[in-house]
C-alpha cells in the first residue's frame, strides 16, 4: 500500500490520537518526497551542465547548515575545480517548489525545471537562456512559447544539405 492510500484510509475513518500522529507523519513523508523530487530536478539540470558538486543547506537556529536534498532550501553547485564557476540559489521563503532564485538573477518556476528535465538534453544554462527569451518577448509584447517548444525550435538541427 502506497503512502497516499494509507493517508486516505486514515482520513476516511474515525481517528484516534495515534492515528493523528500517523497522519502527520505520512503528511511529512509526502512533503519530504515532494521536496526531494523538486530538488532532484535541479540537480539533474546542474549535472547536465557539468556542475557535479551540488550541496544543499537549510537554516537552523539562524545558521546555514548542510542538509539532505529533501530539506535543502539553499544550494551551491560547482564544477569541481578550484577556479571553476559556482552557482548558488535558494527557494523564496524557504518554500521548496515555489520560486527558485539562482545567482540573484534568475527567478525560476519548478514547471520549467520539469520541462527541461523531460527533454533529456536541456541543462540549467538552457533554462537561463529561456528566461532571457521570455523577458525579451514580454518586453516586445509578443506571445511567449513554452520552454519545451522554445527549446525544440532553438536547438533545431540544420539540414545536412542546402536547398537552393
Amino acid at each position: 500500500m502506497n503512502e497516499l492510500q494509507k493517508a486516505y484510509n486514515i482520513l476516511s475513518k474515525k481517528k484516534t490520537r495515534d492515528e493523528f500522529k500517523t497522519m502527520k507523519e505520512i503528511a511529512q513523508d509526502l512533503l519530504k518526497a515532494y521536496n526531494k523530487a523538486i530538488n532532484d530536478l535541479l540537480i539533474e539540470l546542474l549535472e547536465r551542465a557539468e556542475y557535479t558538486d551540488v550541496c544543499f543547506y537549510k537554516y537552523e537556529n539562524g545558521k546555514l547548515k548542510d542538509c539532505e536534498t529533501e530539506d535543502g532550501t539553499e544550494f551551491q553547485a560547482g564544477d569541481g575545480s578550484d577556479d571553476g564557476e559556482t552557482i548558488t540559489g535558494y527557494w523564496v521563503g524557504e518554500d521548496i517548489g515555489g520560486i527558485l532564485v539562482i545567482n540573484e538573477e534568475w527567478s525560476i518556476k519548478p514547471e520549467i525545471l520539469k520541462q527541461a528535465v523531460e527533454l533529456k538534453t536541456a541543462n540549467i544554462h538552457d533554462v537561463f537562456d529561456y528566461y532571457d527569451y521570455e523577458y525579451e518577448e514580454t518586453e516586445k509584447q509578443r506571445p511567449v512559447l513554452t520552454f519545451k517548444n522554445w527549446y525544440k525550435l532553438d536547438h533545431k538541427k540544420p539540414f545536412p544539405f542546402a536547398i537552393n
